[in-house]
């Protein structure tokens, strides 16, 4: 080991601390999947920050379990964070056990919310004992009985405590999140005063003391969900888990082009698609339909399907008018063939008067 791994001091402690801070913020803020090379990078870069950071505040002793909060300088308090934080960013690991990961969170939320209740920062406003799981050697039945919990039986009914309970879970959420909203509106004042490097050692504390009540909140919820993601993947097991996880590689073969043999007593003698028969595009095959009449051309721009009709309202209108424009123009030139036809008559009679050609028996 190097001499500040070794003999730590504040400087290193707050260095790697504040470093680590802001790999999690970037994370926080990116739009990169949470399955990305440079995403997964920042995370195990900012669990080991983390990780070191513990390890100096342990061998600094700057807590101790006979404080309170009020007892904790001002510089030492954002390290009661190190826990959620390394709680959260174990929540974000892929590519790994999924399950060890929810363990691991797990431990380091509860952890935090114990200290948090130690140090009597804030009411936490639920029971740790209620966050106690069986451990990791709970059977398949109790998984099932974990999912059966949330969900209503088959049959559509549920017993009074079941409806207690999920009503009291529900109240607990309702307040959890009023107490995250009312801290996400302070620290977004606070924030404003630390990038301007206007605030005192009391504004200092009173943003810290906030993000902590913020992560409260949120281990709270991220405990509650890896009980469920725990109790899923137990039913799931090994295997479907690892379906799933490859799932995501599986690739599908490209859409390629067909052709349509030219006649069917080609298809008859060859068979359809036979390698050396005469074939032709689709874009051929549509013109031959045109040309035989089975097809109506449609000019570019023009769709009669109810999507571009949907999409385009003036569209309809304008196919209409101009089918009404064609019809009488067609209507038109029929009118005048048979006003042509009608002359030509006229002209034939007056020249052939009636009984002309009929010489029979007559001088």
């Amino acid at each position: 080991m190097g001499d500040n791994e070794s003999s730590p001091d504040i400087d290193n402690l707050c260095s790697c601390f504040d470093q680590a801070f802001k790999l999690i913020n970037e994370l926080d803020g990116s739009d990169l999947p949470t399955n990305d090379v440079n995403f997964q990078k920042k995370v195990t870069e900012s669990i080991k920050l983390l990780e070191r950071s513990t390890e100096m505040v342990n061998q600094l002793n700057l807590f101790s379990n006979n404080e309170a909060i009020e007892d904790v300088p001002n510089s030492s308090i954002k390290y009661l964070l190190l826990p959620v934080l390394l709680g959260y960013l174990h929540t974000k690991l892929t590519g790994k056990n999924r399950m060890e990961c929810l363990r691991i969170s797990d431990i380091y939320f509860k952890d935090y919310l114990k200290r948090i209740k130690l140090y009597e920062v804030c009411p936490i406003g639920i029971d740790l004992d209620e966050l106690e799981d069986d451990g990791d050697n709970e059977n398949d039945n109790n998984a099932e009985r974990a999912i059966e919990k949330v969900n209503i039986d088959r049959k559509g009914m549920s017993s009074i405590a079941d409806l207690q309970a999920l009503g009291k879970e529900r109240q607990a959420k309702i307040e959890n999140f009023r107490r995250l909203k009312e801290a996400q509106e302070k620290l977004e004042t606070l924030e404003g005063l630390l990038d301007k490097d206007e605030t005192t050692d009391e504004q200092k504390r009173e943003y810290y003391i906030l993000l902590i009540k913020k992560w409260v909140s949120t281990a709270i919820e991220e405990i509650h969900g890896i009980k469920k993601e725990k109790a899923i993947l137990k039913m799931i097991g090994p295997l479907d888990r690892k379906k799933l996880e490859s799932a995501d590689k599986s690739k599908t073969e490209p859409l390629k082009p067909f052709i349509i043999t030219r006649t069917e007593l080609q298809k008859q003698v060859f068979g359809l698609g036979y390698p050396s028969v005469p074939t032709m595009s689709i874009e051929a095959f549509i013109e031959s339909k045109i040309q035989e009449g089975s097809l109506s051309e449609t000019k570019p721009g023009q769709s009669n399907s109810l999507m571009s009709w949907a999409q385009n309202p003036d569209l309809k209108k304008q196919q209409d008018e101009d089918d009404a424009a064609a019809k009488e123009k067609a209507d038109d030139e029929e009118d005048a063939d048979a006003l042509r036809k009608a002359r030509g008559w006229d002209e034939f009679k007056d020249d052939n008067k009636r009984g002309w050609g009929n010489r029979y028996n007559r001088s």
